[in-house]
């Protein structure tokens, strides 16, 4: 089955301008035929336990608390350096939580030691030049300013997308985030996945063997229902209605980024857009897609159990990490969590310091939380981990918050 071109321009145009992103780039890739379209204003051109393995599964549990390395070349090198006396968030291997920034720097610092070059170049010999890849770079100063995205925060409906005040994030972030790409080029590395490890070009990228280590190689993930259950190596795996996909997010401070793969039926669809809703818009958008190749969809988020009985007081306390802190709290025979928001986030963002949320319960570890606002997206819950009585922990967003308090 051949996609519908017109049909999904159509229907994406639409859906831009009901959730107010100013622009979409995708790109599909079935049965080994690529289809590229840009709607909107993108330009389509444009410690001694820790091993590698729980770095790609990010199940570490090191605290990101690695100072300012700076913007030069040694900026992993220091990112080591600098955590030698930082804490654990929770024991190796004991529980899943997404490292943004220093998981993927010890990765990279991992990979300059080994091949006796900067990661960017290591990038380069490795990946984007065996490839063919001429839009992608590790380096901010080879983008093309004038054939790239500009990102946008909605902070209202009303006010609609404004331009992004980071432009970009800092390079310690580079490694699990920094690579600017196309969605043609995405897919090219999607392929190499779909194909056991070879590019289009019929180069050898990674080995078979290294490719089914990198899809089944897995650990669970304690919020299995935002993105998927299990963490493979470097890939989110995910069950839609029986089927196994696998999923690559990214999301910057106005740019967001979507791959999933299903290699049942050798299916592989890109997105990159420059503002959010992120997570309704990308179903939205995918199942479209997915409809009109008559493959499986994107499941549904699970539906509240109005008729759990829990006992509020094992949830309620403060689960934080350096810049983010939740407070759940139970009143009125129901949870509520806050979310707490720095004064110059929540100044900017035009919203109080405290966000407020109802959590309804899914399971008795699993929670749904309604969007406080149209800007927002309905997100998943897990509150878990009672070893001692009261919960240890809560994971939303692929990240995990130990409790404080």
């Amino acid at each position: 089955m051949t996609l519908d071109v017109p049909r999904i321009r159509a229907r994406v145009t639409e859906l831009l301008a009901e959730y107010g992103i100013p622009s979409a780039a995708i790109g599909v890739l079935h049965g080994g035929e690529l289809v590229e379209l840009a709607i909107g204003v993108n330009d389509p051109e444009a410690s001694a336990t820790v091993t590698p393995r729980h770095l790609l599964c990010h199940t570490n549990g090191i605290e990101e608390t690695y100072g300012d390395p700076g913007e030069e070349d040694d900026v992993y090198e220091r990112m080591v350096e600098n955590i030698a006396d930082a804490p654990q968030v929770f024991p190796v291997g004991h529980t899943h939580g997404y490292s943004a920034a220093l998981g993927y720097a010890i990765l990279a610092r991992i990979l300059e030691v080994h091949d006796g070059k900067r990661w960017d170049d290591a990038m380069r010999d490795r990946l984007f030049d065996p490839m063919g890849l001429t839009s992608t770079s590790s380096r901010r100063e080879q983008v093309d300013e004038t054939r790239a995205a500009t990102g946008h925060l909605i902070r209202s409906p009303e006010e609609g997308p404004i331009v992004t005040p980071v432009d970009y994030l800092p390079r310690a972030f580079d490694p699990g985030g920094g690579i600017t790409s196309t969605p043609r080029e995405v897919l090219a590395m999607a392929r190499v996945l779909l194909d056991d490890g070879t590019a289009a070009n019929g180069k050898r990228i990674v080995s078979t063997e290294g490719i089914r280590e990198m899809l089944h190689s897995r650990v669970p993930v304690p919020d299995p229902h935002m993105f998927g259950p299990e963490w493979a190596l470097g890939l989110i795996a995910c069950d839609w209605h029986g089927e196994t996909a696998y999923a690559a997010d990214g999301s910057t401070i106005g740019q967001n980024a979507r791959l999933r793969l299903l290699p049942d039926s050798n299916t592989a669809i890109a997105m990159l857009t420059n503002a959010g809703p992120r997570e309704s818009f990308y179903r939205a958008v995918f199942n479209e897609i997915l409809t009109g190749l008559g493959t499986v969809t994107v499941p549904d988020l699970p539906a509240p159990d109005a008729t759990r009985n829990l006992d509020l007081s094992r949830y309620e306390g403060v689960y934080e990490r350096p810049g983010a802190r939740y407070e759940v709290s139970a009143e009125g025979g129901k949870l509520h969590l806050a979310l707490v928001l720095d004064p110059m986030q929540s100044e900017f963002l035009q919203k109080p310091d405290r966000i407020g949320y109802e959590l309804l319960p899914v399971s008795e570890t699993h929670f749904l939380m309604r969007p406080a606002d149209s800007s927002e997206d309905t997100q998943t819950v897990a509150i878990y981990d009672f070893t001692n009585g009261a919960a240890g922990y809560l994971h939303t967003n692929c990240r995990v918050y130990p409790r404080s308090g």
